[in-house]
């Protein structure tokens, strides 16, 4: 099939956005929507392909926040006529879905007056660290957030330790608000270099993340707010951007910390793993060039686990250097040079004599 035009999707969309309930419909709705308290609402889609492990469909679908009672039906009409965006459909098509099966749901909600919102999650995606609670905060809903005009705190909170390890507050110039009377409004931000969120809040919001995940059984993305002091979680959904270790690889919350680079896919550009026959050549091979580092363990030099092999950076930078191993490997990828700058070995030792 072509790449969608975006002509076409226009066209459907626009169809879909005047789509009205027919009269049994409207009654079932109607009679749904009265058992919803408030007068403000926020409208937002759920389709059964977004949000899952592998395509997140980020910012794609609509969501509408501030929606008044009189408006929701019209809102509904432009929530699901999102499904046919050519941004939708462009992204479908790149990762393998039907372009002819097209579904969602649109999820209405109280409308949260937020004070402060943002993200949360439960690992942290910048460096793998399943022990870590990573959270962005700004002032005002979190809209200002997911649609990037506003740079939020970012805060780090270790999970096994139970303390904050690290806090970034940013200037946060504007702000995103509800209207009474609906709809959002932004406004500048009078306390730009306040910290969105006290510390308590900080340590709350961070064992509420970490209950998601254990309820869900994986790595969570969350979309959460408070109003009046109180925490609201909006939306729970798997990360997407993480790198799920093998058993193997993972140490047990609060011991020391270990650095993986994939060998395979940094030097040989390999993506799929090797077969059993493809590593024992791969090991003759190494023995040939006296580069005997391959190990069976974790803890080893080099592991060979699951037909990949990754360099433990902390077991050979004991072994070799710093220095050494920056100039070994940094001729792969002009990004090694500042991981290996970046890991703190003193705050990382590494246990006992490499393997390998």
């Amino acid at each position: 099939m072509d790449e969608p035009s975006k002509a076409n999707c226009d066209a459907v969309k626009a169809m879909a956005e005047n789509i009205r309930f027919d009269e049994a419909q409207s009654t079932a709705f109607s009679k749904a929507f009265d058992t919803l308290q408030g007068e403000v609402f926020a409208v937002r889609s759920s389709s059964p392909e977004e949000d899952l492990e592998g395509t997140s469909f980020a910012g794609m679908y609509e969501t509408i926040l501030g929606t008044k009672r009189e408006v929701v039906e019209e809102t509904i009409a432009i929530a699901f006529s999102s499904c046919f965006d050519v941004r939708v459909m462009a992204y479908k098509k790149q990762n393998g879905l039907d372009l002819q099966k097209t579904s969602i749901a649109v999820i209405i909600q109280k409308q949260i007056a937020s004070d402060v919102s943002g993200v949360g999650f439960s690992l942290n995606p910048l460096n793998n660290c399943y022990d870590e609670v990573v959270v962005n905060a700004s002032f005002g809903l979190g809209e200002a957030i997911v649609s990037g005009i506003v740079t939020p705190d970012h805060y780090v909170y270790d999970s096994v330790e139970k303390k904050i390890v690290e806090k970034k507050v940013n200037k946060k110039e504007i702000a995103l608000w509800l209207k009474e009377d609906g709809g959002i409004e932004e406004k500048e931000n009078e306390e730009k270099e306040k910290q969105a969120l006290s510390d308590e809040q900080i340590v709350e919001l961070s064992n509420f993340i970490k209950k998601c995940e254990t309820h869900y059984g994986k790595p969570m993305d969350t979309e959460w707010a408070y109003e009046n002091g109180k925490l609201y979680l909006l939306q729970s959904r798997p990360i997407t951007t993480y790198l799920p270790f093998f058993e193997e690889l993972l140490t047990e919350p609060g011991d020391p910390k270990r650095f993986y680079i994939d060998l395979m896919a940094l030097t040989q550009g390999f993506d799929e793993p090797m077969s059993v026959l493809g590593m024992e050549l791969w090991s003759k091979m190494l023995l040939r060039l006296k580069f005997d580092m391959m190990s069976p363990q974790a803890n080893g030099t080099c592991p060979a686990i699951n037909g990949r092999e990754y360099l433990n950076v902390i077991a050979i930078q004991k072994l070799v250097g710093k220095k050494n191993t920056r100039k070994l490997f940094s001729s792969y990828d002009g990004n090694i040079r500042k991981i290996f700058d970046a890991i703190d070995l003193e705050a990382h030792p590494f246990e006992g004599k490499p393997e390998g």
